[in-house]
């Protein structure tokens, strides 16, 4: 189905409004201009307004300093503007010569407004526009140079030639720390390369700070709770046998951090699918089989609504899944983690809380899969629970506070949060640190335990048999588990034996 905002956007296009006198912009000609991003989403912004006030010049004197810079969006509206005659004499050739440098790149709804123009445009009008395309060139602002050398800060920082300060998260040792240093402008030269205006996107990337994982560990994301754009990075990606699917990771997450903040755009997404409200974000690499993770998370999605309501939460709780599974473009080192998936709660927050799948789906059932993000699911509601536990400890003991100094700190209501606040304060410490056995803390098994307890109540819903649950890993550590399968087993044989 098309949405009403992407009719309304051809229907700019199309339709042959009376416009007022013609309005000119001024030229793109300050070459130190858009020296970074914030800049560039501020007067795309202050475009947008203006067009919405019918101010169709301010518009124009907006987005076209932006367009000529190779910012898609920009050239797309100016298209919209010369098309319908709005603060310009009305242009076919012109409207048709802008779309065609909003198409040089993943705009989406530019591919779609450009064939609507193209319709309109003679044989010969078309030639015309073609031939000014070609002639055309991004025109770099003067600071879009690069430096001649990175700069080292101290053992776990520098900034790069390109200009973004990185900082290295020191558990990483030193000899990490130098292999980043090595290798991180490499990464952004091939990333500004590896997709259309690459160079413009990845002026997105301000700072940069790498963070510790496995060495199959690929994760990268802008950080979401900030209006700086920080790209987050852990040590995996400067790992790979040859670095140009993790550059081109960066460019595809460089573009997936602008057009989220744009609001009225979207572009071309080989990667990411939607279904269901759920996110899915398959892999980079080439020998891994997107199109496969797609339709088993489809069945997943199926499959999870047909649960009864209580069961339905672990699911519907997380908003993302990335697919992550071993690539032969990874460096081989040690023994890959045979985990079907995972929670890790350092990139998660709410509104975006992932759950990685690390199992190629090739090998795994719709049945199984949806057992292993119940599964991660659970730790999503886990780490829910401890967010709220750790709002409310705060709130009770304001409350204990005030009661002590109203001299009821002896009474019955200071005693039942005092209970709450021990109970909520040991499920915080517990989740967040884990249990101290022999000297170190480790994690708590009784929240794999709850974790694998719902497993076994989902795979008894879908009609699964016991032996999909006993394969896992934690069962010998689960008492209650193993008694949860040993009386489902029981059941399914005196059930067989009627």
């Amino acid at each position: 189905m098309v949405s009403r905002r992407l009719i309304a956007a051809f229907a700019l296009t199309v339709c042959l409004l009376a416009a007022g006198p013609p309005v000119m912009a001024r030229a793109p000609n300050d070459k130190t201009a858009h020296c970074d991003f914030n800049s560039i989403l501020r007067d795309y912004a202050l475009g947008l307004g203006a067009y919405r006030k019918q101010d169709f010049g301010t518009a124009l004197s907006r987005w076209r300093p932006l367009a000529a810079r190779g910012f898609q969006p920009a050239a797309r509206w100016i298209a919209v503007l010369f098309a319908n005659g709005r603060g310009v004499a009305r242009d076919l050739v012109e409207a048709a010569y802008w779309a065609r440098i909003a198409t040089h790149g993943l705009d989406i709804r530019a591919g779609k407004i450009a064939g609507l123009i193209d319709k309109r445009l003679s044989g010969e009008d078309k030639a015309e526009a073609r031939r000014r395309f070609k002639k055309w060139k991004p025109d770099a602002a003067d600071c879009w140079t690069r430096g001649s050398r990175a700069e080292r800060v101290d053992d776990f920082g520098f900034n790069s030639r390109f200009g973004i300060g990185v900082s290295i998260d020191p558990r990483l040792k030193k000899p990490a720390a130098d292999l980043v240093f090595a290798r991180f402008d490499d990464l952004i030269d091939r990333a500004r390369s590896s997709i259309p205006m690459g160079f413009l996107y990845l002026k997105a990337v301000e700072r940069a700070e790498v963070h510790i994982g496995d060495r199959y560990d690929r994760f990268l994301r802008f950080e979401p709770r900030t209006k700086d754009h920080v790209l987050q990075i852990s040590i995996g990606n400067f790992l790979d046998k040859t670095p140009e699917y993790a550059a081109k990771a960066i460019a595809y997450e460089a573009y997936r951090h602008i057009y989220g903040r744009l609001g009225d755009s979207e572009f071309k997404d080989p990667y990411v699918a939607t279904y269901k409200d759920k996110r899915l974000t398959g892999s980079i690499y080439p020998d891994v089989d997107n199109q496969e993770f797609f339709k088993v998370m489809k069945q997943v999605a199926d499959l999870a609504s047909t649960l009864p309501k209580d069961l339905q939460i672990p699911y519907r709780v997380v908003d993302e899944i990335r697919y992550t599974p071993h690539s032969k473009y990874f460096e081989k080192s040690g023994v890959l983690d045979g985990g079907v998936a995972y929670y890790d709660r350092r990139w998660s927050h709410p509104g975006r809380r992932i759950i990685f799948l690390r199992r190629n789906l090739r090998f795994s059932s719709p049945v199984d899969t949806l057992l292993s993000v119940i599964h991660e699911g659970v730790h999503v509601v886990q780490d829910i629970r401890s967010e709220s536990f750790e709002d409310r400890i705060l709130e009770k003991r304001i409350r204990l506070e005030n009661l002590e100094k109203a001299k009821k700190g002896k009474g019955p209501e200071a005693g039942t949060i005092r209970m709450e606040l021990a109970r909520m304060d040991d499920y915080v410490k517990r989740w967040r640190r884990g249990v101290l056995k022999e000297g170190r803390l480790v994690q708590d098994i009784r929240f794999e335990c709850e974790a694998t307890m719902t497993e076994i109540e989902v795979a008894k819903a879908v009609g699964g048999p016991p032996e999909m649950v006993e394969r896992s890993q934690y069962l010998s550590l689960c008492d209650d588990a193993r008694v949860a399968i040993a009386r489902w087993k029981e059941g399914l044989f005196r059930k067989k034996g009627r």
